[in-house]
């Protein structure tokens, strides 16, 4: 039922027949369809269905074997009967069967079971030809138009749609397929800048490891050389000594030979 009242509240009747039929009725859309479950103002129930009844002029029973025995879908078909509308009132099937064997199957409400002969009216079913098709076909009873032009109208618009929605598709595959191509690519650039950087890393991280290695050859050299400074240290300590031991030697060889030489010349 809401499926088919925004069906009808917004269906665009073509350009050509608008022109065709100027003064036709409901022609501009929105247009206001009453839907008893939804659209109840306040107020006694029956009173608000009855100001809705009567304020329409198109009755659509939405006809299924649960609508068939709902004792309110059938007064308000009566009292659409009793006002002398008739021609009016639209079966909409949903489910089930007209006039079924099996009363189970059954999706008139009885008050259309009653017009029998010249005044039986023809449901419209949604299993003949499908859910849009019915529609169109309701369409076209409350416009009085032909169905077959509205639904050749529907199929083109339909496939221009396909079109549209398919070049939309394209479109949008196309400018995915732009968009991924382009990260593709800069992810392929930021590949080749993290290879360059990872490489130049890895030469730095080379010559860290040469300085170090320089480094410690450097600080073993100078090691080498602290020790041979402090060998040739204790050497020139060795010597002093030497030369003090040696300047003592001269000087006890001196007063050596001064001795000597005084009894030397005593003895002479």
């Amino acid at each position: 039922a809401k499926w088919l009242q925004k069906k009808l509240e917004h269906y665009k009747l073509p350009t050509e027949i608008c022109k065709q039929n100027p003064n036709l009725e409901f022609a501009k859309n929105p247009r206001h369809v009453f839907k008893d479950t939804t659209d109840l103002s306040g107020g006694v129930l029956a009173k608000a269905i009855k100001d809705g009844l009567d304020s329409s002029k198109y009755l659509i029973v939405i006809c299924s074997p649960r609508a068939a025995k709902s004792e309110w879908v059938c007064k308000e078909v009566q009292d659409f009967i009793d006002s002398g509308r008739e021609e009016y009132i639209i079966p909409f099937i949903i489910d089930g069967e007209p006039y079924a064997r099996n009363q189970e199957n059954e999706c008139f409400p009885e008050s259309l079971k009653t017009l029998a002969g010249e005044r039986e009216l023809l449901g419209i079913s949604i299993d003949e030809n499908g859910r849009e098709s019915a529609a169109v076909k309701v369409v076209s009873r409350v416009f009085d138009l032909r169905f077959d032009i509205l639904w050749n109208r529907f199929q083109r618009e339909q496939k221009k749609r396909r079109r549209y929605t398919i070049v939309g598709l394209v479109a949008t595959i196309l400018i995915v397929a732009g968009i991924a191509g382009f990260i593709w690519t800069q992810n392929q650039e930021l590949d080749k800048r993290n290879y360059q950087i990872k490489k130049q890393y890895e030469e730095i991280r080379i010559k860290n490891a040469q300085i170090e290695q320089q480094n410690k050859d450097l600080d073993a050299k100078s090691d080498s050389i602290q020790s041979a400074n402090d060998s040739i240290q204790q050497a020139y300590k060795k010597l002093d000594l030497s030369e003090r031991n040696l300047a003592k030697t001269n000087a006890d060889l001196k007063e050596s030979n001064i001795r000597l030489a005084e009894e030397r010349d005593n003895v002479l």
